[in-house]
């Protein structure tokens, strides 16, 4: 039986290596967080890689770097808590 079949890391196209994409698939729990743990730190780390590219490249441009990304949150949810509503109908309030 191959490794692959077995459930260990499978090869790509080109012959290297690559993780194990179905993390929920590995029964041995302290495999599963060793697995987790070196995702998180992998990610993290071409997090920073792509932040100093950005950083870099807003350095070297100066003023004629695009704007930086802001996410914007969805507006809270309008409750009746805080200011009294009016009835469309009457004028009164509820």
């Amino acid at each position: 039986m191959s490794a692959a079949a077995v459930g260990g890391a499978g090869t790509a196209v080109g012959g290297h290596k690559r993780p194990r994409t179905e993390i929920n698939a590995i029964g041995n729990k302290y495999k599963r967080a060793e697995v987790l743990s070196k995702l998180r730190v992998a990610k993290k780390k071409d997090r920073k890689a792509r932040q100093e590219t950005r950083r870099m490249m807003r350095e070297e441009l100066g003023d004629a770097a695009p704007p930086k990304e802001v996410r914007s949150l969805p507006p809270p949810p309008v409750s009746r808590g805080g200011l009294p509503l009016e009835d469309d109908m009457t004028g009164q309030w509820l």
